[in-house]
């Protein structure tokens, strides 16, 4: 079982703010000191835990943002390590690359794909079509939300794509 202990920096930044430091054992012969890049008033960190105002202000969002943040970074680092397979490879560089690795996840962003139920809402609303014809459309796309929510009784994570529709899945539509 991995065990984390939080501590503050002596150093202080221009704000008067230290940086947490994380002690890190997964075992007895594994135990590592990293940077956790998140920085911390000394009123506001009280033994190996981030003290929060309970008054709605500036600063307490900050806190709780910046809590949210630890927490989320000292997860990452347990799924990284349990993910890893030999664990014995384990070493303080890896933990340096691993927060790294936390951080350049969070400034990446996530693009959004289109499913195929949206393309073709779009297409429906984009096309210059009449009454008549919008509704068949409609009835077609509803009938295809039925087939998906058919074939997901058997396959839960079944969902209808461009990528998986096949002829046999036409025919079994028809």
């Amino acid at each position: 079982m991995a065990t984390f202990k939080l501590s503050l920096s002596e150093k202080t930044d221009i704000n008067a703010e230290s940086e947490i430091l994380i002690r890190v054992s997964f075992s007895r012969e594994q135990r590592y000191r990293i940077k956790s890049n998140l920085f911390f008033a000394k009123k506001n960190f009280l033994k190996n835990k981030i003290s929060i105002p309970r008054i709605e202000t500036a600063e307490r969002t900050r806190l709780v943002e910046l809590d949210l943040k630890l927490r989320s970074l000292l997860n990452f680092i347990l799924e990284k390590y349990y993910e890893k397979s030999d664990k014995n490879a384990v070493s303080k560089k890896w933990l340096d690359d691993t927060v790294k690795q936390f951080y350049l996840q969070e400034e990446t962003p996530k693009t959004e794909t289109k499913g195929f139920f949206d393309v073709f809402e779009e297409c429906v609303k984009y096309k210059r079509l009449s009454d008549n014809r919008e509704s068949s459309y409609m009835v077609q796309l509803n009938l295809l939300k039925l087939f998906e929510k058919y074939k997901q009784t058997t396959d839960r994570k079944f969902v209808l794509s461009f990528e998986n529709i096949t002829a046999s899945m036409i025919y079994e539509i028809v």
